[in-house]
């Protein structure tokens, strides 16, 4: 019984011991990746970590630029407004002078001409000869023609040069003679209204103004030139006081 006892427990001990040995054994170490693949991995993961780390990164908060302050505005200066002394008052009298209301007789002239002065006397004309030099072809109003008191109107003579030289309109003038003087002031002496060449015609006019009391009336004008006249006319008016 001794010799079957020995292997047993041998094989006892050894079932016992061998367990706790398999525990020493070293695991056998993983089998190493390439190269090139520890390279993408590396990559692979470095890109998973940089999405995580965006998804879950706070936003980043915008820095507002401060808005520019305006300046303040200027307060304008008072303008400075310079006091002046008012000059006295100048107070300036016009003489209105009156005027005769134009009757029912007279219907073109408005207000009534000054009348000649009495007391005027044309300047006198030297000796004058005459040289009838001229023909008188109209006259209007003809003589005789009736016209209530200060009635004025104008009368007009047609010449005609018979000379064989020019008539200057700057030397030669129809001027009063002698009679009696109611033409208007300034047509004492009337100048030409042109150069008249021979055997050209000319139109002369006079403005009159008839006197107040009535009666006949005659008056004589010169168509002059230095010491000499070419013609003489005369003008005759009656004037009569309207009955009312």
């Amino acid at each position: 019984m001794k010799k079957y006892f020995a292997p047993v427990a041998v094989l006892l001990i050894t079932a016992l011991v061998l367990p706790g040995c398999g525990a020493l054994i070293p695991a056998p170490l993983p089998t190493p990746l390439p190269p090139e693949m520890i390279g993408t991995e590396i990559v692979q993961t470095a890109a998973a970590l940089a999405a995580q780390t965006a998804l879950y990164a706070p936003s980043p908060t915008a820095t507002l630029i401060p808005s520019r302050t305006p300046r303040p505005s200027e307060t304008p200066r008072p303008t400075r407004t310079p006091s002046i002394t008012p000059s006295p008052t100048v107070t300036f009298v016009v003489h209105v002078p009156s005027f005769i209301t134009p009757s029912a007789t007279r219907p073109y002239l408005s207000p009534t001409p000054s009348r000649p002065s009495e007391n005027y006397t044309p300047k006198p004309l030297p000796t004058a000869i005459p040289v009838y030099g001229a023909t008188v072809y109209s006259q209007t109003p003809a003589n005789g023609t009736v016209f209530a008191p200060d009635d004025d109107f104008i009368a007009t003579w047609l010449f005609s040069n018979d000379t064989d030289r020019i008539w200057d309109q700057h030397e030669v003038d129809f001027v009063y003679y002698e009679g009696d003087k109611f033409s208007a002031p300034g047509d004492w002496v009337v100048d030409l209204p042109k150069n008249v060449g021979p055997n050209q015609t000319v139109t002369i006019s006079v403005r009159f103004i008839p006197p107040l009391l009535p009666g006949t009336y005659r008056t004589t004008y010169l168509l002059h030139e230095g010491n000499r006249y070419y013609i003489k006319v005369s003008l005759t008016i009656v004037v009569v006081v309207p009955t009312p």
